[in-house]
Formats: structure tokens, C-alpha cells, sequence
């Protein structure tokens, strides 16, 4: 049964808080191309406090168990990105290639985050090597994934088999430290090529939790058969974390029906046909499969290759190709976007 319940003081002192905020963001912001489109920034922002507003005031089911948690702990974001807590864990390989993005991490964005606040997941391979990298890098964490040797084998040849499981291995590996231990405000898994901006990706992520608190899951999100999914990793919120430890902890992979892929298939049948979760897109996540173009205002615009599919067919990724080249050429361009991005793939970095 669903009925609608008075606010409390504390929700419309939240309310009014947040109407202040926007009136107040509406008059200091002003347009500049200097920075990252301060304008898209803005539209961004008080969409998202429009959103929290309805949040507020919308109808509660009383009989889902989970509606006072959600109630208390969307009252209870973090006001400032700077107070977020951030744990990121890297899915690599102690092979050369994957060994030296580990390293490339490790000496420079990992380096802006809290000590022992990164984790990388390696398999056995030049384990010793690994551990030496480990050692000298006092800031980084270091953990050997059992059974993984094989996870990059789902291209070409390679046991796909194996490598499927090496992924499930290494994504319950994010999560089993979390069923009693202390969870961060947030989680982030990630692909070994994939590059942070510490500091924008916490601003980024607290302006989009208030529209999918306390379950947020946030990526740059892509359509796959009519189903969403993540590329090039995630960031999930502390209460979607404790959620998915605790189906972890009492379902396997094959109860849950999930067989394939860690981006596709977990997407599908872990996050939303167990969870009830859809991945929120972030304009500031760029993959390997997105580029960013800009208008006459200098404001940046995200394309990706699914994008492009829906409009180009064959002839798609001959475009999509074309333009992510020109962007990455666009040196200019480059020096702007690479600094003012949440996530992006190491193919931008010069």
C-alpha cells in the first residue's frame, strides 16, 4: 500500500536549504570559457537539487522495509565533495602492458587520493615484480587475485571461460572486505586504463547522488540490446556496496544467472535484475568509447560510439573514429578537458 506522509521539520529544513542553494547558484555562476562549461555545470547542478526537491516530497511504500534507510540517509549527504570518502580499486595484471598503466596510475593521480585508498587487483603473473612495485609505493595497496592469470583471455583465442570467471574473481574481490568492515562513502572499480581527477570526480559524484540515493551507480553509461551497462568501471554508493557484499555473501554466480561479462551481463543480471539498480550516466565519465566535441560557447558535449551507432549504422564507427582522432589532435582542446574530467581513458593523455 502506498500512502504519502507529512515532511518532517527536518525534511523541509532540508528543502528550504536546497532552494537556497539553487537561488543562490543561479545568481553567482556566470558563463566563462575559461574553465569547464561553467553553464552545463550549473543546468547540472540545479537539475539535480530540482530532482532532490521531488525526492523529498514524493510518495513513500511503507511496505518496502528499505524506505526509512533511504529516507535518513538522503538526508544525510555529504555537503561538500572534499568530505567524500573514496576507496578505488583497479582491476590490472602483473603483465608488462597492464603492469606499466598500473605504474603510470600509481605515480599520478593515485597520488591525489587518501594513502592506502587504492587498491590494485592483480593476478600471479611476475608476482615478485609486483610486490617490489607495491613496496616502493608506499601509497598504494596491493592484492593478488586467486585464479585470475587468465582474465585478459576473453579477446581472440584466449580461454574465454577463464577469463570470465577471472572477472567474477576480481569483482567479488572489491566486495568481501565490505559484509562487516567499514565501507567508504564511496567505491570505484576500474579498468587499468582509465585515468581519475580526483577532486572533480568527488564534485561529480556528489552532484548526481541526490538523484539516485542511497543506490547510486555511476559510470559512463551505455545501452547494450536495450540494457544498460558500465564501461570502463563504476563508483557505487556505500549502501548499494553493503547490498551487493551482502547478495555476495549469499548467492553464486550462477544463482544469480550471471554467466558472462562484467560490464554487460553484471549490469543485467546483478545490478538490476537482483538489485533493482540502473546505472546513472555522468557527462564528466569519458571511456574509450566516447569523445568530447564543443559548441560555440565552449562547452564541452559527450559523443559515444553507441550514440553514433543509433544514427550512423555501418558507417558509425568510421565516424565515431574520425571525430574521436580529431579531438584528441585538438591540442587545445586537450589541455581543457583532460584537467576538467571526472574519468577518462588513457588514450587522451598525450
Amino acid at each position: 500500500m502506498v500512502m504519502r506522509t507529512f515532511p518532517s521539520a527536518l525534511t523541509l529544513s532540508t528543502l528550504a536549504f536546497l532552494m537556497l542553494i539553487a537561488v543562490l547558484t543561479d545568481q553567482i555562476w556566470t558563463r566563462t570559457d575559461e574553465q569547464y562549461p561553467r553553464p552545463r555545470r550549473q543546468e547540472s547542478l540545479l537539475r539535480t537539487l530540482r530532482t532532490a526537491e521531488r525526492r523529498i516530497l514524493s510518495d513513500v511504500d511503507w511496505s518496502d522495509p528499505r524506505t526509512e534507510e533511504k529516507k535518513i540517509l538522503s538526508n544525510h549527504l555529504p555537503v561538500s565533495a572534499v568530505d567524500l570518502s573514496v576507496h578505488f580499486y583497479i582491476k590490472t595484471s602483473g603483465l608488462r602492458l597492464y603492469l606499466s598503466r598500473a605504474v603510470k596510475s600509481a605515480d599520478t593521480w593515485a597520488r591525489d587520493t587518501d594513502s592506502g585508498s587504492v587498491t590494485f587487483l592483480f593476478d600471479n603473473h611476475q608476482a615478485d615484480v609486483v610486490n617490489e612495485f607495491g613496496a616502493e609505493k608506499p601509497w598504494i595497496a596491493i592484492r593478488h587475485v586467486e585464479g585470475t592469470d587468465k582474465q585478459g583471455e576473453y579477446k581472440g583465442r584466449g580461454d574465454k571461460k577463464a577469463a570470465i570467471a577471472a572477472q567474477h574473481l576480481k569483482t567479488r574481490a572489491v566486495l568481501d572486505s565490505y559484509l562487516t568492515g567499514p565501507i567508504p562513502d564511496w567505491v570505484c572499480y576500474l579498468d587499468d586504463d582509465m585515468s581519475v581527477n580526483v577532486a572533480v570526480l568527488k564534485e561529480d559524484l556528489l552532484e548526481l547522488s541526490p538523484s539516485c540515493s542511497p543506490d547510486c551507480l555511476i559510470a559512463h553509461g551505455e545501452l547494450f540490446n536495450e540494457n544498460p551497462y558500465t564501461i570502463g568501471g563504476y563508483c557505487m554508493q556505500s549502501n548499494l556496496v553493503k547490498r551487493l557484499a551482502t547478495l555476495f555473501s549469499t548467492k553464486t554466480d550462477a544463482e544469480l544467472g550471471w554467466t558472462q561479462t562484467d560490464d554487460v551481463d553484471f549490469n543485467r543480471r546483478v545490478m538490476q535484475d537482483a538489485l533493482g539498480v540502473t546505472v546513472t550516466n555522468s557527462e564528466r565519465w569519458y571511456s574509450e568509447f566516447a569523445f568530447p566535441e564543443v559548441d560555440e560557447y565552449g562547452d564541452f558535449h559527450k559523443h559515444s560510439m553507441h550514440e553514433l551507432s543509433s544514427m550512423y549504422g555501418a558507417k558509425a564507427w568510421d565516424n565515431f573514429s574520425e571525430r574521436k582522432k580529431a579531438a584528441q589532435n585538438d591540442v587545445e582542446l586537450m589541455a581543457r578537458f583532460v584537467p576538467n574530467v571526472a574519468v577518462y581513458h588513457m588514450g587522451y593523455e598525450k
